[in-house]
C-alpha cells in the first residue's frame, strides 16, 4: 500500500525476566565448562564451537536482564571474551607463522 515501508520492522526488546536470565546463564556456565574440557584436551574445534554456544547463550541471558541489574554489564563483558576467545581457537587451527621477539 503506499505510504508503507518495505523495511524490517524493528523487534521489541525482550521483556526484563530475572528467572530466565540465571536459567539461560547457568546453562552459559555448563555450556562453557564443556568448552573448557575440550579445549584442555585439545579440540580446539569443538572448544570453539562451545565456546560460542555459550556465548549465545549468554546474550540471551543479557537480553532478558533487567537494565538495573548489577550483572547486565557482566554478562555483555563475559559474551565478548566468549566470543574472542572462540576465535582464537578457530584461528589456532590455521597454520600461521608466529614471530615471537625474545
Amino acid at each position: 500500500a503506499a505510504g508503507e515501508s518495505s523495511a524490517p520492522k524493528p523487534r521489541p526488546k525482550p521483556k526484563a525476566d530475572l528467572r530466565q536470565c540465571a536459567q539461560w546463564a547457568k546453562e552459559a556456565s555448563e555450556m562453557e565448562r564443556a568448552a573448557w574440557e575440550m579445549d584442555n584436551d585439545g579440540r580446539s574445534g569443538e572448544a570453539a564451537a562451545g565456546y560460542q554456544q555459550a556465548a549465545a547463550c549468554l546474550r540471551a541471558a543479557e537480553a532478558v536482564c533487567p537494565d538495573w541489574h548489577r550483572d547486565k554489564a557482566a554478562l555483555a563483558e563475559h559474551f565478548e571474551e566468549l566470543v574472542a576467545h572462540a576465535a582464537y581457537l578457530q584461528g589456532k587451527g590455521e597454520d600461521r607463522e608466529v614471530n615471537v621477539r625474545k
